[in-house]
């Protein structure tokens, strides 16, 4: 018996910005042959409106004479979005949701770098040669190395997603397209830098407190801005690093999803007091948002922030991109200073 060309379901999960249930429905299309075509996120809020707006897509956007083999922009694209079945899928996982950031950077990427190369292809004409030759005109034409892997990735995540559920084999699994990229080391702070930045005075407390607990206590930026009041044990003096925040998720597990205690210096635990004195609406984070109390510092404000503090010890802007300073840098100064204080491991 053929089965139907439109297949219409639906999907629970939880809204990102409202944490309610919302459903959605999907169209799934198939080829007389009974394979799938494509799938598609509908607009209707009901099952039947649902089913009539998949066989107007059915019947309008050319899907009736797709046959079994879709366009390698539309699969992609279709993936690259908050509400695709691949992004509700992976969001069910222990991990969480993909990141809104993620999701729109790999569909700005396909849009960018891959419009042009795969502009008619259908996945059937995907090979080895097609996708390395691809990579070749990216590096020919200047695209950084680091770019060409992300725009690549950006393609291979979807396309090796679409393999599993045809049951298909991955015909690119051995194709060499992943460029080495030697990693720029991040520029460290010296102690003598770090104390200077310890003594600045006259700057904000909550900016000044997240990079302390970068240089002193090797949190990462979005650990530092995620410190609760309950994570400080004031008798012990440490530290308790639980939470991690992420734009476009909220709080989240630290990296790796692994808790840890780190010593909390008297200096540091000065600067969050400061913050905590300081008024401020209603919010669980010390390093508070001024204006949205749901939300931490903006991490844009604590990376400006850290390059004006640097000019202010009488590092340039100029010095600054020379010795690559960044904030995550500060976690090699934390270990560098635990080092030379005889600390055998310090992360």
């Amino acid at each position: 018996m053929a089965r139907e060309p439109i297949y219409v379901y639906s999907a629970k999960y939880t809204s990102p910005k409202t944490g309610k249930t919302v459903t959605k429905f999907y169209a799934r299309f198939y080829s007389e042959d009974g394979i799938a075509l494509k799938t598609k996120t509908l607009k209707a809020t009901k099952a039947e409106k649902a089913g009539i707006e998949a066989k107007k897509l059915y019947d309008t956007s050319g899907l009736s004479r797709l046959g079994e083999d879709p366009f390698v922009l539309d699969y992609l694209l279709d993936c690259w979005t908050e509400e695709s079945e691949y992004a509700l899928r992976r969001g069910r996982r222990k991990k969480g949701p993909l990141a809104k950031d993620y999701i729109s950077i790999n569909a700005y990427l396909v849009k960018k770098h891959l419009l042009k190369p795969f502009k008619g292809v259908r996945m059937s004409k995907i090979n080895i040669r097609l996708v390395e030759d691809i990579v070749a005109t990216m590096e020919r034409e200047g695209v950084p190395a680091k770019t060409i892997n992300n725009a690549m990735s950006a393609f291979t995540t979807p396309f090796r997603d679409y393999c599993r559920k045809n049951d298909i084999p991955n015909p690119i699994t051995n194709a060499q397209i992943k460029i080495d990229v030697e990693p720029k080391a991040r520029g460290i702070l010296t102690i003598e830098e770090m104390d200077k930045l310890i003594a600045l005075e006259g700057f904000s407390p909550r900016v000044k407190a997240a990079i302390l607990l970068g240089g002193l206590c090797g949190l990462r930026l979005g650990e530092a801005i995620a410190v609760y009041p309950e994570d400080i044990d004031r008798e012990k003096g440490i530290l308790h690093v639980q939470h991690n925040f992420i734009g476009s998720v909220g709080v989240k597990s630290p990296k790796n999803g692994k808790p840890r205690e780190v010593p909390l210096l008297a200096v540091v635990l000065d600067e969050l007091d400061l913050c905590m004195g300081l008024p401020h609406k209603k919010t669980p984070f010390i390093i508070f948002n001024e204006k949205n109390p749901e939300r931490p510092i903006d991490r844009i404000t604590v990376t400006r922030g850290f390059k004006t503090m640097l000019r202010k010890i009488g590092i340039s802007e100029e010095e600054q991109k020379k010795r690559n300073l960044v904030f995550h840098g500060l976690r090699h100064h934390f270990v560098s200073r635990g080092l030379a204080n005889g600390l055998s491991s310090v992360l």
